[in-house]
């Protein structure tokens, strides 16, 4: 979520919350800094910073547990390191998710209180990775994250001029050599998951409460722990959602097995002069942090019901709570042997009065809550969805519109790691909703209507991300997380 979206929620909500907010104690003098919130400081002022490598307490395939030492604030940019232990199979992170695809439950954990948890993370992860530009995959997030979707023109053989269809650009040529009907490219071999190649995760990526702010761990009295629930492994590759693998190639559970003894939290406590950081906790000993947290409903719709028009009215939750934002993805179970696995989400498709089945049909979306519906008039036009999933974020996604939808084919026929590009086609088609108002969600919950024109027989799974606003309040050592 952008640093926009939140200043701009917490405004929404001051007023919703200023009744039940902790009693409030005089400000900190001048020069002595809000050293937990995110940003630049006030003042110049000396830092240092201490970097710890943590193995994990307790680690399996399918669970591991770290737990932090209570010193200075803790660096939202704390990074969890991990390869996998792949031995001679062509394999490759999803192309939109990366390493992500690993993770699927991320918690956070103060004591025995969860301050932060997101179920199937690595769904939400996809979501968030539409709104990195372009340049930012190619020359950081396939260095770090395993993230590389990026995309570029793929010009006409023999010219640079004439441009017609876009590729996926990882900074590799298309060699037309290699198959004299489409040219191909792979990843370079660093890329491989053969060659044992490293991932690194940010601490903020996983958790919204550190893209908010530090933790205060030298405040703390408690125990500080963070939970990773990894994506079940699989016994074939059609059922493995945590790589993709090279068109054509077996793969076994063992290959797609996690390195446990790479299994790291590189964590970087920051300290500031002692007179500071104790002039604030003795300022600070009652302190309250906002921040969003994301909760899941979600629901699975059979072949027979997706192979004609479907008309989905069900109730999403949120009783109780103000949400400030619904994201919503219609993912095909069954795609894990595609470029982008699992993480995709469909659009609708259709054929038009000349018999062309390029026409996208349309999704018929509304939200209703508090007894109105969020649009006076159906949202039924793709260019508004995408608009309102720009609307919803303050920026727009890096999509182009071959994979938001179906109503344009410019994608290339050429090859990625054996995948013709029709494997990201309509695939990036997420909903989202941004609820302004800043009032809390009566007992009724909010409903969800979505009319399904038209979709490809599968097996689906619907998700909604329920983006609510949370506060944590810090007294005299103890951290208790409550609803806005």
């Amino acid at each position: 979520m952008s640093d926009m979206s939140m200043s701009n929620m917490s405004s929404e909500i001051k007023e919703e919350v200023r009744a039940t907010d902790p009693p409030e104690v005089s400000p900190a003098p001048a020069n002595v800094p809000d050293i937990v919130r995110i940003g630049a400081l006030p003042t110049n002022m000396q830092m240092s910073v201490d970097s710890d490598i943590l193995e994990p307490v307790v680690k399996s395939q399918s669970f591991c547990r770290f737990v932090l030492e209570n010193k200075g604030l803790l660096h939202s940019n704390s990074k969890i390191v991990f390869s996998m232990a792949q031995t001679d199979i062509n394999s490759f992170m999803p192309l939109n998710v990366g390493a992500n695809s690993i993770i699927e439950r991320a918690v956070l954990k103060v004591g025995t209180k969860t301050i932060n948890s997101t179920e199937d993370w690595n769904h939400y992860e996809a979501y968030r990775s539409m709104f990195i530009s372009g340049e930012n995959t190619k020359e950081r997030e396939m260095i770090t994250t395993g993230k590389s979707i990026n995309f570029g023109f793929h010009y006409e053989e023999d010219t640079d001029t004439t441009a017609d269809e876009i590729r996926i650009d990882v900074g590799r040529e298309y060699d037309r050599d290699a198959d004299p009907t489409n040219n191909k490219t792979t990843f370079q071999n660093y890329m491989n998951l053969k060659n044992k190649r490293e991932f690194q995760i940010n601490l903020s990526s996983l958790f919204t409460f550190l893209k908010m702010n530090q933790l205060p761990l030298f405040m703390l009295r408690e125990q500080v722990s963070i939970e990773l629930h990894f994506t079940p492994l699989a016994s074939t590759l059609a059922d493995s959602k945590r790589v993709s693998v090279r068109s054509g190639a077996t793969v076994t559970g063992a290959d797609l097995d996690i390195d446990l003894d790479s299994l790291k939290l590189v964590s970087d406590h920051i300290y500031y002069p002692t007179e500071v950081m104790d002039a604030f906790a003795r300022q600070n000993s009652n302190m309250t942090m906002s921040y969003m947290d994301y909760h899941l409903s979600k629901q699975t719709l059979t072949a027979t019901e997706s192979a004609s028009a479907l008309n989905n009215i069900r109730n999403v939750g949120g009783a109780g709570k103000i949400i400030t934002k619904l994201i919503v993805s219609l993912s095909n179970a069954s795609a894990s042997q595609h470029l982008l696995n699992a993480y995709n989400s469909r659009a609708m498709f259709g054929t038009n009065s000349l018999g062309n089945d390029s026409f996208s049909a349309s999704l018929v979306a509304n939200v209703k809550y508090n007894g109105e519906f969020l649009y006076p008039i159906d949202v039924d036009n793709n260019a508004r969805h995408f608009h309102n999933v720009q609307q919803a974020e303050g920026t727009q996604p890096f999509v182009p519109k071959a994979c938001y939808t179906s109503e344009v084919d410019n994608l290339t026929g050429d090859h990625f790691e054996d995948y013709k590009h029709d494997h990201i086609s309509q695939r990036f088609f997420r909903q989202a909703y941004r609820l302004n108002k800043g009032e809390r969600v009566n007992a009724r919950g909010i409903e969800l209507y979505h009319n399904y024109t038209k979709l490809n027989v599968h097996t689906y799974t619907q998700r909604v991300y329920l983006e609510q606003a949370k506060f944590a309040n810090l007294s005299n050592g103890i951290l208790v997380c409550y609803d806005a």
